[in-house]
């Protein structure tokens, strides 16, 4: 099972994730210690600070030794290709609410997967620490999934990158 980690503030949502996939990697990195060595990339000492792009995810976790390589892509198909990949980290990021009309930006690691859709670890305060997403909602959505692959990790890719 994927760590449940609360963010630090509203807009730490990518740095929740990371520290969560650092902890499972027993290599466990704060919010805090992340903001502070990433200053830039976190808006550190601004009011968005904690707020990352979904883009300086992987450079940090690439920097941070916690994975290789990424794939990135959308949708149920890609996702079940490589759902044995859930325990390297597969974040997902949404771009919309969940009537798809309001413009949001939320992240998630993804904690298990089910014929009905998914469970992703909610690392917003005040709510329940997993959550589960429909598959019809991820498009909707419009949700970004990206696959972490490990250092010396062989996985054929057989699916093509959309993104």
């Amino acid at each position: 099972m994927v760590t449940p980690i609360k963010q630090i503030n509203c807009h730490a949502c990518a740095l929740a994730c990371i520290e969560s996939l650092s902890i499972d990697k027993s290599k466990h990195i704060t919010q805090q210690q992340l903001i502070d060595k990433y200053p830039d990339l976190c808006l550190k000492g601004t009011e968005k600070e904690g707020s990352l792009d979904f883009n300086d995810v992987f450079p940090i976790l690439k920097d941070l030794q916690l994975c290789s390589s990424k794939m990135r892509s959308m949708g149920k198909p890609f996702i079940l290709v490589y759902h044995n990949n859930v325990e390297n980290g597969i974040f997902l990021c949404t771009m919309f609410s969940e009537d798809g009309k309001q413009e949001i930006h939320h992240c998630w690691r993804i904690n298990k997967i089910f014929d009905f859709g998914i469970s992703v670890v909610e690392p917003r305060q005040n709510c329940p620490p997993t959550k589960n997403i429909l598959w019809g909602l991820l498009e909707i959505r419009q949700c970004i999934v990206e696959i972490y692959l490990p250092f010396h990790h062989n996985i054929e890719v057989s699916y093509k990158n959309t993104l």
